[in-house]
């Protein structure tokens, strides 16, 4: 997210030569006008505090017991969680190689996978498309197959940008359409693999923005990709 040449909610750039005033708690957010930052504080608020240069915001993807899946909802299961340099996720976090593809590099850390135990039975989650899919057939490998799900996951950003809840649910929600797409398997439709592009995400994501904005959801301005 930038913090110097767009503002934080609408995306607005400054005049040549100017820049915006940043949050004076934690420096990160920017913003074009008193009335952006206002609206703004009941998403940026979450997140509003003074990070270290070895500090980065991701989310830690919780548990819950039902094994509805019907009205699975992404952003009820997010949660934001301030990472230092030396969090395991760094060392021992895996890869996205969907989400790498389409420009918003992601590593994922499965506290039951890597080591940390953690609690079992992530159904909503595990019985969902998840992050961690490979970008040559979309299935997970092996581990991350395994019937009694990967627990709690964190999720960080490998640019150190901060990751948001709003980001990381339309990437989930991105993730669900490519999976319905009959071109993973079968071949008399065109491969998959051209859909794996930063331009196609960006669409998405830009319609997805809008479609949860009209619906007068918080967070979900104009998506861009230099700040989102």
């Amino acid at each position: 997210m930038s913090s110097t040449t767009y503002c934080t909610k609408c995306k607005r750039t400054p005049h040549p030569g100017s820049q915006f005033k940043k949050c004076s708690r934690c420096r990160m957010a920017a913003y074009c006008s008193k009335k952006c930052q206002m609206v703004h504080w009941d998403v940026h608020g979450e997140i509003c505090v003074p990070c270290s240069p070895n500090e980065v915001w991701g989310i830690r993807i919780t548990v819950k017991n039902s094994n509805s899946t019907r009205t699975w909802k992404p952003l009820e299961y997010f949660q934001h969680e301030l990472l230092s340099s030396n969090h395991p996720i760094f060392s021992r976090g895996e890869s996205c190689p969907v989400t790498k593809r389409v420009g918003v590099p992601l590593i994922i850390y499965s506290t039951r996978l890597h080591g940390e135990g953690g609690t079992a039975g992530l159904n909503e989650t595990s019985g969902k498309p998840r992050l961690r899919v490979e970008d040559s057939d979309g299935f997970a490998p092996p581990s991350w197959q395994k019937c009694e799900g990967p627990g709690e996951c964190i999720v960080v950003r490998e640019d150190g940008k901060p990751l948001t809840r709003e980001l990381l649910e339309a990437l989930y929600s991105f993730i669900v359409d490519l999976m319905a797409y009959p071109g993973i398997t079968n071949e008399a439709w065109a491969s998959w693999q051209g859909l794996l592009a930063p331009s196609v995400w960006q669409m998405y994501a830009r319609k997805y923005y809008q479609a949860q904005n009209n619906a007068g959801r918080l967070g979900f301005d104009d998506f861009f990709p230099l700040v989102d």
